[in-house]
């Protein structure tokens, strides 16, 4: 019931809307004193890494589990790695474009992308698991 409850159109729906909404923040928001705990040259990439990661598979989950889309496996999985990988695009423009306090990084986008492509990974991986679970819902 629970599963249910959290695989629910609308839970989805508020879960890939407020991280988006987090990534945005992330992105654009000027920080004072850095909020990450990582000290070392280029930590900030483990951190874009992780935050892609998940914005990946929380999209994937959105398309492929909202009864209201209902989208088969492949596209879930194409649609989501595609919307992730153009905002984050988008974001890295919208760094050099629209704020003085931050810029663009290549560097960035790569570790954004490798984040989306290794959970791409284990979403294929994990195939059978998910496909046995939205039959079950």
């Amino acid at each position: 019931m629970l599963i249910k409850t959290l695989l629910g159109h609308k839970t989805l729906l508020v879960g890939v809307v407020t991280y988006t909404i987090l990534i945005t923040l992330a992105s654009l928001y000027r920080f004072i004193v850095s909020p990450f705990v990582l000290d070392f040259e280029n930590s900030d990439k483990v951190l874009h890494f992780i935050s892609y990661f998940i914005f990946e598979v929380i999209w994937f989950f959105f398309l492929y589990f909202s009864a209201r889309i209902s989208m088969n496996w492949k596209r879930s999985l194409w649609t989501s790695g595609v919307v992730c990988f153009v905002y984050g695009i988008l974001m890295e423009l919208a760094q050099g474009f629209l704020t003085t306090y931050r810029s663009m990084d290549w560097k960035d986008a790569i570790a954004n992308t490798t984040g989306i492509v290794f959970a791409v990974i284990v979403l294929i991986i994990s195939s059978s698991v998910l496909f046995k679970l939205k039959e079950e819902l």
